[in-house]
This record gives C-alpha cells, structure tokens and sequence, in this order.
C-alpha cells in the first residue's frame, strides 16, 4: 500500500500536499479508475489526519426527501417518524472527511444545500434553529466532465468553482499500466491470498486493454483467486482464459439491444429464470458502469426495486 501511495494513481506532488492539508478536493477521473482508493489514500497516507473519520457517500443514491436528514441530522418530532435527535453526516464526521462519490449525479435542488456548507461552514438540523459549523473536509469525485455539466445546466457553476479549487486528475489504466504489479499485490493482499503472479502473468495483465480500469483487473484478479485457490503460482497460461471470457464479455455487452442479450443469456441458461434474471441484472450494472440509479432508469424500474432484485439473488456491484 505505501509504496502504491507514492503515486497513488494521481499527480504525485499534488496528493503530497495535499494529504496533509485542510482543503476541499476535487477528484476527476473514468469509472473505475480508483478515485474512491484515491480519496481514502488521502487520509491514510496522511501524518495529521490518519486517524479522523471517514465518511463515504455515494451523491447518486442521496433520496433528495431526506438529504437534509441524512446530511445535517434532525431533532425529535421534527417531521413524522423522528421519534428521536439524529445526528447527520456533517456531524458524524467531525474535522475528517466527507467524501461525496458521484457527485455530478446530485440532483440541482440538492447542490444548492451542499453549497451553503461548503462556502459558509455551517449546517442547520432538519426542525432546529441552531446553526451549527461544519469542521470536516470535503472530497468529492466524479466521472463526468463538470464544466460542460455546468454548461448543459446539469451542475451548479457556483458549486463547480467551490469544488475545483484543488483537482486531482486520476488517468485511465490504460495510461499507467506501471501500476499495475502493486495493484495486483494490493488486491491479493485485501483477499488474504498467498497466490504469486510470476512474471509472463503480470506481463499479460499490463498487455491488456483494460477498459474498465482498476474496477476491471480488480474483478479479474477476484475471479481468479476465487477459482484457483489451490494453485500457488500463477502463470500466464492460467490466466488467458480469466482475461478472454472478461474480454469476450465486453463484446457482447457492445450490443445494447436488450431483447438479443435476454434471448443470448436464456439460451445459456437452458431456460433457467432465476439465473436468466441475476445475469440481466448483473449485466444492466455493467452496461451502466456499476451505477445502480442509472442502471435502472435504462431498464425501466426504480432504484429500489433494483436493490431488492440485486439483495435478493445476492449481486454485488464490482468495486
């Protein structure tokens, strides 16, 4: 970990100093690319604010009817079912760090109360007259290009020129494919594997596309130490298959014709519906980037009834 902190994905000298500072951070970067390993490297790498909270919040999944709840906290009997005091985000957190994900997918009347707390300091309990101030820092992060957001009047320019005074550009994998060796130790490190990659492997890895980032290897490399647990060294010939069925996977998903990718997949299953299902579903994910609230729009249900879907045939988003 420490020596992928070194350059953690980012520009190198503004991460250094900014690990250490008090500043809003704004990290910009493709699905996938790291932005959520990025913005906690910020605080674990840091001397000072190593042991402060964190606090992780994806922007998209917000319910705008209780932002302010969830966000800023309530008083009891301040609307009906605040049985008790709650307190928010913005109190939990203390003088660590926010971390709003996605947040070029917070909807307009939303930016307008983050916008308070970022250029003011301060919060306001749903049913409270108390103002109270705002000690944490603020990392957000977002995929999507915020400058024609704000031209397409899609993102607040007043809450874009808040957020963009210090940016951390995270590059694709593609154009770091040095990092890949650490990440690959990173990865079988989180799952607790002794499996090594020999060399020609991790030549391999570095030959690919990688069009889904580090999201992308870090699925592959969990699929590998998930099916060939027993083995202990990993040569290239072990992995082409992991690397072609990913690869053969990306075709396919090239089709948005969803009614063809149903009739594909049910003919994969022979007709198992509950399979048939768990892979449509698992599929409009990756079609969407992983983006749950998006997903569903394109497939024509609400968020939680996707949720519901997802928790009852046990699918997890990629990370």
């Amino acid at each position: 970990m420490n020596k992928l902190a070194k350059n953690p994905l980012s520009e190198e000298n503004k991460f250094e100093k900014l690990k250490e500072a008090s500043d809003d951070v704004l990290i910009i970067g493709p699905s996938g690319a790291g932005k959520g390993y990025l913005a906690k490297l910020l605080q674990t790498e840091s001397k000072t604010r190593a042991n402060k909270n964190f606090i992780h919040i994806n922007s998209a999944s917000i319910n705008s009817t209780i932002f302010e709840s969830e966000m800023f906290g309530h008083i009891k009997g301040s609307f009906t079912g605040a049985f008790q005091d709650k307190e928010g985000y913005c109190s939990k957190v203390k003088d660590g760090d926010l971390f709003l994900d996605e947040i070029g997918d917070l909807p307009m009347d939303l930016q307008a109360k983050l916008l308070v707390l970022i250029s003011d300091r301060i919060f306001i309990p749903v049913g409270s007259s108390e103002t109270k101030t705002f000690y944490g820092r603020i990392i957000a992060a977002t995929n999507k290009n915020l400058k024609k957001e704000v031209a397409c009047g899609k993102f607040r320019e007043d809450l874009y020129y808040r957020l963009s005074n210090f940016v951390l550009n995270v590059k694709p994998l593609c154009e770091q494919k040095d990092k890949i060796p650490e990440l690959v130790k990173l990865f079988l490190k989180e799952e607790n594997s002794d499996i090594v990659f020999e060399k020609s492997a991790i030549e391999y890895l570095s030959a690919q596309k990688w069009q889904g980032n580090i999201r992308q290897l870090k699925s592959v490399i969990k699929r590998i130490i998930r099916y060939d647990c027993d083995k202990k060294l990993m040569k290239k010939e072990n992995i082409i298959l992991y690397i072609e069925e990913e690869n053969e996977s990306d075709d396919n998903l090239e089709d948005k014709d969803l009614p063809v990718l149903i009739k594909t997949l049910f003919d994969k299953i022979n007709g198992n519906l509950r399979t048939l299902i768990k892979l449509f579903v698992e599929c409009a994910l990756k079609l969407n980037k992983q983006n749950i609230t998006v997903a569903a729009k394109n497939i024509g249900i609400g968020r939680k009834s996707l949720e519901r879907m997802m928790k009852k045939y046990k699918i997890s988003r990629d990370e």
